[in-house]
Order: structure tokens, then sequence, then C-alpha cells
């Protein structure tokens, strides 16, 4: 999302108000990844159906952790090759 100023021009984030996008993007990703593994080990230990959900919720949360990850990198790259950030 870009944001925009009533008057149509373009609002551009300062380079702290990056670094600190960056910083949260990554933190919600390693956290939501430690998240997905504990529930991954919780969920071999159980038996019968609630197995099987604690599985398939585990690897959906390892997924986004893994997005966000990714997409905070792609951050971090634009604004690492020409200086200005710029949403992803």
């Amino acid at each position: 999302m870009v944001p925009f100023l009533p008057d149509g021009s373009l609002v551009w984030r300062t380079p702290m108000q990056e670094r600190e996008s960056i910083l949260f993007t990554v933190i919600q990703g390693l956290g939501l990844n430690m998240s997905g593994l504990a529930l991954l080990a919780s969920a071999g230990f159980a038996l019968g159906p609630l197995a099987l959900t604690g599985t398939i919720l585990a690897i959906i949360v390892k997924l986004i952790g893994d997005s966000q990850l990714v997409r905070a990198y792609w951050l971090w790259q634009a604004t690492e090759n020409d200086g200005i950030p710029r949403d992803v």
C-alpha cells in the first residue's frame, strides 16, 4: 500500500521509519517461525485428529513467518540498492 496525501502526492517514509519497518518485519517473521516449530513439535506428541490439525496449523504459521522474512529481505534490498525506500 502506497500512502498518498489528499492532493494526490506521494508520502515517502523517512529512513528511520523504513529501518523500523524492516526490523519489525524480521522480528515478526522470526517469531512466527519459532511458533510454527513449537506447534510442530507439540503436534508430534499428540495422537489422533489433534496431531493432524496441529501439524497443518504449524506449517501454515511457519510459511507465514518465512514470507515475512522474505518480505523484510526485499525491503532491505530495495533501500540498499538505490537509497530510496519503496513499498514492495
